[in-house]
């Protein structure tokens, strides 16, 4: 049902963003143009103006912030690593535009690791930032202990949606995946924030304290969310990132929820002036 529902939805949005000229040939900008010519991308991204006016503006903010070399490789490699390396452009240009600088970029975690960056707040309050993009590839084996067989390689290389596919749909198990995948970067001496950004066949953002409750909260003895008891003590909390992907719409809108881990050690929690930046703030009900 939720498949079905998602699918009216984005065949309203395609045929209103048709009728609206958006998916005429779009314009790149300067940088956008540079960066394809040797991108090994094979898709259409972008695939509309709304979509080429965000990577312009993705590539500025990246070159206003001395990373060009740092993003460009992995922006003009496979789809993947392209779309991954997107999300932590939004998630970063996010943070600036919600008051929280970038003191870092690419600081030093746990063991020899290193995470996205380090934002600041005005009170000079420092926060290590990991993101992490689960996606509708990993559903298919990832996070339910599957071995790949044929049949996922061949699923695997076919778009994310193919008309009248079901299957079920429990993508808070993605956020416990993302929280399992990043935990060693965390140290037990500063606040710890992950983002989750993902690209799963039902995003996180639909039902989305439903699914955060799911893969944090839960206290069921042999089903315990992560933020349940201490295992993840060294993880302040969850910040769940989307973008709104209505190619009418006039531009691209950035949104994050972040759920609070009340388990963390008092040297990893998030500081107070994080969540009132951040806003939306979520805590388990007792």
């Amino acid at each position: 049902m939720i498949y079905k529902q998602l699918g009216k939805e984005l065949a309203a949005q395609l045929q209103r963003a048709k009728d609206n000229g958006a998916f005429e040939e779009p314009k790149l900008g300067p940088r956008a143009q540079e960066l394809k010519q040797d991108a090994k991308w094979n898709d259409e991204y972008p695939s509309s103006q709304l979509y080429a006016d965000e990577l312009e503006d993705l590539l500025r903010f990246a070159d206003e912030k001395g990373q060009r070399d740092r993003y460009w490789k992995d922006l003009r490699e496979s789809n993947d690593r392209r779309d991954s390396a997107l999300m932590e452009l939004r998630v970063a240009q996010y943070f600036e535009r919600n008051g929280l600088s970038i003191a870092e970029w690419f600081p030093a975690g746990g063991g020899n690791s290193r995470g996205e960056f380090l934002i600041e707040t005005p009170n000079k309050h420092r926060v290590f930032v990991e993101v992490k993009s689960p996606s509708w590839k990993g559903e298919l084996f990832a996070w339910n202990g599957k071995r790949r067989d044929s049949a996922q390689m061949r699923r695997l290389k076919q778009p994310k949606h193919i008309d009248g596919e079901g299957g079920p749909a429990a993508s808070w198990q993605g956020i416990r995946f993302a929280i399992d995948k990043a935990y060693k970067k965390f140290k037990d001496d500063m606040p710890n924030l992950l983002v989750v950004a993902d690209d799963m066949h039902v995003p996180l953002e639909h039902g989305i304290e439903t699914q955060a409750h799911n893969a944090l909260y839960l206290s069921i003895p042999d089903d315990r969310g992560c933020f349940s008891d201490h295992r993840y003590e060294r993880l302040g909390g969850v910040g769940i990132f989307w973008f709104d992907k209505d190619v009418d719409a006039p531009e691209v809108t950035y949104h994050l929820r972040l759920f609070l881990n009340p388990n963390a050690l008092a040297a990893t929690a998030l500081p107070s002036d994080v969540q009132e930046l951040l806003g939306g703030t979520y805590r388990a009900t007792p």
